[in-house]
């Protein structure tokens, strides 16, 4: 089964899932970098599927977008186990308040 097939469907337990054009944007950011993610390829494509359904995403959006690191939440398991993840972003607690 093929990502960009038109036939949209759940893959089959044991199919074989491909996605060609995740596989193309991962191998662009491997070799250069968040340049690539952010000023390059990756952008372009984002942003011209963007345009094709209507979305107010520009190239400036990607060029001002700037990381920030932040410690992780933990929680202990079962006494063993410390699970770790991101705290949740702002922007995403105004959207969910929305």
């Amino acid at each position: 089964m093929d990502a960009g097939s038109s036939k949209r469907r759940t893959p089959r337990a044991g199919e074989i899932f491909r996605n060609p054009n995740l596989a193309r944007s991962l191998t662009a950011v491997a070799q250069g970098g968040a340049a690539a993610y952010y000023n390059g390829s990756v952008a372009a494509e984002i942003l011209a599927s963007a345009a094709q359904n209507g979305l107010l995403l520009t190239a400036e959006d990607f060029r001002a977008h700037h990381g920030e690191w932040v410690e992780p939440v933990g929680v202990t398991y079962r006494e063993n186990y410390t699970i770790y993840e991101l705290p949740p972003n702002p922007q995403v607690i105004a959207c969910d308040c929305v």
